[in-house]
């Protein structure tokens, strides 16, 4: 994605001096639809696997409730998810590079999203390794980072139809 990006910016800056100012105006426009498509496929990436981990999750949740898991089981559960989690952080820094600048305090948000989720697993797993698990705290945040999700994709859709 790296190398995509310099060679159009590498391109727009060619077609800039060397060309009208239509061409340039053209390439401009294709390069920031370019740039746009390649975040916007981050992002449902990201949130795609934002919500296979915030699924299991709630799932481990239920049956918590449920007396389906004990509290070890449940940390069990929700350790195994870490990993996952950890690979959608690695993700997000790699993304980071391919940010136009016209997306950076989104970005942000996004960034602040996924961090908020994966303390929510760490949280979790001090808590039942403290033998205090907060079943209400817990799903109060969950559902914070539900709604952050959601908002940060209205938000993305509103941008796009600025554009």
């Amino acid at each position: 994605m790296k190398k995509l990006m310099l060679i159009s910016s590498c391109t727009l800056l060619l077609l800039t001096g060397c060309g009208g100012g239509e061409d340039a105006a053209l390439a401009a426009q294709e390069a920031a639809t370019e740039s746009w498509n390649l975040y916007t496929d981050a992002f449902t990436q990201i949130v795609d696997n934002s919500n296979v981990i915030l699924s299991s999750y709630n799932d481990s949740m239920d049956n918590l409730y449920a007396g389906v898991l004990g509290n070890q089981q449940f940390k069990n559960q929700v350790k195994d998810l870490v990993p996952k989690s950890r690979e959608l952080l690695a993700l997000l820094d790699e993304v980071i590079y391919d940010v136009d600048s016209s997306l950076y305090e989104f970005h942000s948000h996004v960034l602040t999203l996924v961090n908020d989720q994966h303390h929510l697993l760490l949280i979790t797993i001090q808590e039942a390794d403290d033998d205090r698990i907060n079943r209400e705290n817990l799903r109060r945040q969950y559902v914070e980072i539900k709604k952050q999700q959601m908002d940060l994709i209205q938000q993305l859709k509103m941008i796009g139809e600025a554009q």
